[in-house]
């Protein structure tokens, strides 16, 4: 009788243990590093009358909170700031960048505009 209690102590010890140590925290999978540069291509884009129309947008994300954005077939590239969580990606308005820019983060390497839809690829 006491090899079977001592059995069935060790093996619920063994399953509490087991349980700890595969717990994962699930926060720290969610933090990407976003710093680089993501691009979209325009769907059905035609530069070829004007060769100022970009149809590769892009954002620059560096170590320093600002992120260069080239958007909406324009050619001038703005700067702003940013804030983020470990789901979504927030672009201040500013000076001649009148959008409304979110990103949703798929994962490390892709982000999903919220206003469109439209999928951003990591390209470093």
């Amino acid at each position: 009788m006491k090899k079977v209690n001592r059995l069935i102590i060790n093996l619920f010890l063994s399953i509490i243990i087991l349980g700890i140590t595969s717990c994962t925290n699930d926060e720290n999978e969610r933090k990407f590093d976003l710093n680089g540069e993501y691009t979209h291509l325009l769907e059905d884009c035609d530069n070829s009358s004007n060769p100022e129309i970009n149809c590769l947008e892009f954002i620059v994300f560096n170590d320093s909170g600002i992120v260069s954005v080239l958007i909406g077939g324009g050619d001038i590239v703005f700067q702003t700031t940013y804030s983020s969580n470990e789901s979504n990606v927030t672009f201040e308005q500013s000076p001649g960048l009148n959008y409304d820019i979110t990103f949703t983060i798929i994962d490390a390497t892709t982000l999903r505009r919220t206003e469109d839809g439209e999928i951003w690829i990591k390209s470093n």
